[in-house]
C-alpha cells in the first residue's frame, strides 16, 4: 500500500474525525456504464459495473468505520441497497455530481461524510480504515493515479464542500477550496487510486488482485 499527502487549499491545521461517517456511492445505470472497456461484451460490460459497485459498498461495510451507506441511482441500486441492508436515494437525473448532491442531502451536515466512486477496484476494508486515519483537514481528496481527477472526497463533520467530479476534478475541487479559505488534504492511496474505465484499467486491476473472468457471467472481488 503507498499513501502520501499535502495540504493545499487554505490555512494550515490539523483535523480529527471523532463521529462514525456517512458514506455516499452514486450508482451509474449498469447497461450506461463502462462504455470503454471495448474488450468487454455490453453483458460483461453490466457484469463489471456491478462488481464495482459491490467491492466498494463490500469495503465500506466490512471496515467497521462507516455508520450509514447511502447508494444513489435506479432500480439497481435500490436492489442492491436492499441486498446490503444500506440507504437507497432516487437518482435525480442531474448527473454524476446531481446524484451526489442528493446523497448528501440525507446526511447530517455534523457528521463526517465520504463520498467515494463506484468504480475502484482495488478498494478494501483496510484501506478505508486507513484513509480515515489520514483525515488532518477539513477536507481530504483522494486523488486518482494521474492525479486529476478524484475518487473520493471526505468532508469532516461541520465542513462541505459541492461535490465537483467528472473529467480533471481535482484541480476544481482545490481551486474551490482556496477561494473559500478552507484547508483541503490531497492524499495518493493506492486502494483509491484506480478508477477502472478502460481496458487498460482492467488489465491493471486484475493484475492487482481484482477477480474478474472476462468470459463468464460471474466475476469476485475482494
Amino acid at each position: 500500500m503507498s499513501e502520501s499527502g499535502a495540504d493545499l487549499g487554505g490555512p494550515s491545521g490539523v483535523y480529527t474525525l471523532v463521529a462514525r461517517v456517512r458514506a455516499v456511492v452514486p450508482v451509474k445505470p449498469f447497461a450506461l456504464a463502462k462504455q470503454r472497456v471495448r474488450q468487454l461484451s455490453a453483458v460483461r460490460r453490466q457484469a463489471l459495473a456491478q462488481l464495482l459497485v459491490r467491492n466498494v459498498v463490500c469495503a465500506l461495510h466490512g471496515s467497521g468505520s462507516i455508520g450509514e451507506i447511502v447508494l444513489v441511482g435506479g432500480a439497481e441500486a435500490r436492489e442492491l441497497a436492499q441486498e446490503f441492508e444500506t440507504t437507497w436515494v432516487s437518482d435525480p437525473g442531474l448527473g454524476l455530481n446531481g446524484a451526489v448532491a442528493a446523497g448528501l442531502a440525507c446526511c447530517a451536515p455534523e457528521a463526517p461524510r465520504l463520498v467515494v466512486m463506484a468504480d475502484l477496484p482495488l478498494l478494501g476494508p483496510d484501506d478505508v480504515r486507513r484513509a480515515l486515519l489520514l483525515a488532518r483537514a477539513p477536507i481530504t481528496l483522494f486523488a486518482s493515479m494521474a492525479q486529476t481527477g478524484t475518487n473520493a472526497v471526505l468532508c469532516a463533520g461541520g465542513a462541505s464542500m459541492p461535490p465537483l467530479f467528472g473529467g480533471p476534478s481535482l484541480r476544481r475541487h482545490l481551486d474551490w477550496a482556496r477561494r473559500q479559505g478552507v484547508l483541503a488534504r490531497v492524499v495518493r492511496h493506492s486502494g483509491f487510486a484506480l478508477d477502472l474505465d478502460t481496458d487498460e484499467d482492467l488489465s491493471l486491476a486484475v493484475r492487482g488482485g481484482f477477480a474478474f473472468d472476462r468470459e463468464s457471467r460471474v466475476g469476485g472481488g475482494a
